[in-house]
């Protein structure tokens, strides 16, 4: 076979095989599926968790933080209390503070971003958002640092001191580090202290302190304090509760709304808040060491304490008020030197009058404990004779005629539910009315209603010569008409 022959054969081969291919792909168009797009975006680096530092947390001696707002120390002390060195005072979250130091015993990053980076500048790191300094017992440091938030906000980027490998960290973790030192202080200024278990409340303005306590001893049954409190400062009285009760409920559950200052200790730095002559509220309790946790869902730090002599295991909460900006008060709380706003509502209380303090019913006396009851006014006196029976029974007379009883004792209640709407000077003259208790032990107490000549609807409640409480002369009159309509 010739070499033309065997050449036009191979062409023929060839360009049959071309057709029978290309017959092939038309006839295989119809049966072509369309392929889903990629839409799997997700990133895979190298290194997924990555652990760069390691340490033991007992041998740390604190953890320095630089960053744009400053610089600050953190230790954990003897008593495992985690405190800002220089602000030892200062009460801090409890959760965000340990988080703050345990994080450091292992720096876990997301992944490693890139190995022995030529531009740190590309990712914050040339000049930091913030500088982590684990400073051992020893003093050997172990320093890194916090750069740029990545790009979709998925982490920010940190590398150690001396090295240029970039890794990724989570949001949370670095944000601790770049965030205010003050991210740290507890805005809980309250050791909710419950008003059934109040034992006393101090308020000092102006140079004088409202003392109240709880009734002691013989106190407890009189009803001279009904109410369970006495004020034995700056006059002993029976003290109203209502302002106690609004005390307690203002100041459970107190948090601050923010922070006005850091580091207050001077007077010239506390004058700045109006602190230097500021009232000063301090309220002492027994604690709750029956609860294992709080009504805020805390953990309650007095559970199971007590006392070697079995008394109640005491608490206070120290206030120190300052001015009021733009609806908040300026406050220091116990021994910390952070002043703090609060809601100024939270202390309308501490701005009360002083007859506010004072329980309201001023006349009180038990019928059981009267043999006789005499009511003078106009030129007139009123003479009622009492005795009692058994079983609560009563018999009065008036003019040896006898009185209904029960009418008697509804006069009576009016009688003792005589109110105080302030706090006077003793006038002089002579009572618009005058009551004379005479006791079964043979004791005698006087009552008088003395009027203001300036003022006659006011007059002065005088108990035995003495008194500091003023009402209205329309309680006398009402007094009054009450026993003329009890005799007719």
């Amino acid at each position: 076979m010739t070499k033309a022959k065997v050449i036009g054969i191979l062409i023929g081969v060839a360009v049959i095989g071309c057709l029978a291919g290309v017959f092939v792909w038309v006839s295989g168009l119809d049966s072509v599926q369309p392929q889903e797009p990629d839409n799997d975006l997700t990133l895979t680096y190298t290194n997924e968790n990555a652990v760069i530092y390691k340490g033991e947390l007992t041998q740390v001696d604190y953890l320095q933080i630089d960053n744009t707002f400053g610089s600050y120390r953190v230790r954990k002390n003897e008593n495992g209390k985690i405190e800002i060195i220089g602000r030892e005072q200062v009460p801090l979250f409890p959760y965000s503070s340990e988080a703050l130091y345990s994080s450091i015993s292992q720096v876990k990053c997301l992944s490693l971003i890139e190995k022995d980076a030529k531009q740190l500048s590309d990712y914050g790191l040339e000049n930091p958002g913030a500088s982590v300094s684990i400073v051992e017992k020893d003093q050997k440091t172990t320093r890194f640092f916090v750069g740029d938030q990545a790009p979709m906000s998925d982490g920010y980027y940190i590398c150690m001191e001396n090295s240029r490998d970039v890794y990724l960290v989570a949001n949370t973790y670095a944000e601790r580090y770049l965030s205010e030192m003050t991210y740290l202080y507890s805005n809980v200024l309250t050791k909710q202290i419950a008003y059934e278990n109040l034992a006393s409340v101090s308020l000092t303005r102006n140079g004088e302190e409202i003392f109240i306590r709880k009734t002691e001893g013989a106190e407890t049954s009189s009803i001279e304090f009904s109410t369970g409190f006495v004020m034995e400062r700056p006059i002993f009285c029976g003290a109203e509760n209502t302002v106690l009760q609004t005390a307690c409920d203002n100041l459970k559950n107190l948090k601050a709304s923010g922070f006005a200052a850091d580091l207050v200790q001077t007077e010239e730095e506390k004058a700045r808040y109006g602190l230097d002559h500021g009232v000063k509220v301090v309220l002492t309790a027994a604690a709750d060491t029956s609860s294992v946790m709080l009504s805020s869902g805390e953990k309650n730090p007095y559970y199971g304490l007590s006392n070697p002599d079995g008394s109640p295991y005491m608490i206070t909460s120290t206030y120190l008020l300052g001015d009021v900006s733009e609806g908040f008060r300026y406050v220091m709380y116990d021994d910390s030197p952070v002043v703090y706003q609060v809601p100024s509502s939270a202390f309308d209380f501490a701005d009360s009058d002083l007859y506010q303090f004072c329980q309201r019913l001023v006349n009180l006396k038990a019928l059981s404990d009267l043999s006789a009851l005499t009511l003078s006014f106009d030129g007139k006196n009123y003479v009622f004779q009492i005795e009692h029976g058994e079983e609560n029974a009563l018999t009065v007379t008036h003019d040896f005629s006898p009185v209904d009883s029960e009418a008697f004792r509804n006069f009576y209640v009016d009688l003792v539910s005589l109110t105080h709407t302030g706090i006077g000077q003793k006038p002089e003259g002579e009572p618009l009315l005058s009551v004379t208790y005479t006791g079964t032990d043979g004791s005698i107490d006087l009552l008088e209603l003395i009027p203001y000549p300036e003022n006659p609807r006011k007059v002065f409640i005088s108990l035995n010569g003495r008194g500091v409480f003023v009402t209205a002369a329309t309680q006398a009159e009402a007094l009054k008409a009450a026993l003329l309509k009890l005799l007719s």
